[in-house]
């Protein structure tokens, strides 16, 4: 795809933080696969979801997005940068995280100290700002895609409104 062809058809969505809502997480996931937020459209398609917003606090932060990480789920994200739709040139590869040692659990760490914060697993989690565009790539049991989004307005610790759009994978 050429620059510039990522400029049509996007959807938009509007994610609500579970902190600030109280634990309501069905307005906080979302799902680029089938294209819905919160919950999955029958009971059959599981409670699968490949984004959340706002589920985590780093003082007074509570604005990020986190794909989502268990055995089968090895997906990633990654901020491009402040950019118009029309200025998306190559999609970076985002490889799958390799699947867990069995026997091993996983975790997240977040180290603050030093005044950096440095987030682990690497590539499962980002601050959610207004601008940038973010690439996701979905890779689970179930479906491997590539996404692109894009913050379009954010109340701090509320709201995020994105819009979205799958496309092909980088790595073809």
């Amino acid at each position: 795809m050429s620059a510039g062809s990522y400029a049509q058809n996007e959807q938009t969505a509007t994610l609500y933080s579970p902190i600030k809502y109280k634990n309501d997480f069905s307005r906080a996931f979302f799902s680029f696969a089938q294209g819905i937020r919160g919950e999955p459209r029958t009971q059959s398609e599981g409670s699968d979801y490949d984004l959340l917003y706002g589920n985590m606090e780093l003082g007074e932060d509570k604005d990020w997005f986190s794909v989502r990480w268990r055995t089968e789920h090895r997906s990633q994200i990654k901020d491009m940068g402040k950019l118009e739709w029309s200025e998306i040139g190559k999609i970076p590869v985002l490889p799958a995280l390799p699947l867990p040692e069995e026997g091993k659990s996983e975790s997240v760490t977040i180290d603050t100290s030093g005044g950096k914060t440095k987030l682990s697993p690497v590539g499962q989690m980002v601050k959610a700002v207004e601008g940038p565009l973010y690439v996701v790539h979905i890779k689970n049991d179930k479906t491997d895609l590539y996404a692109i989004f894009r913050v379009e307005a954010l109340v701090p610790g509320d709201n995020c409104r994105i819009s979205w759009k799958v496309i092909p994978s980088p790595e073809q």
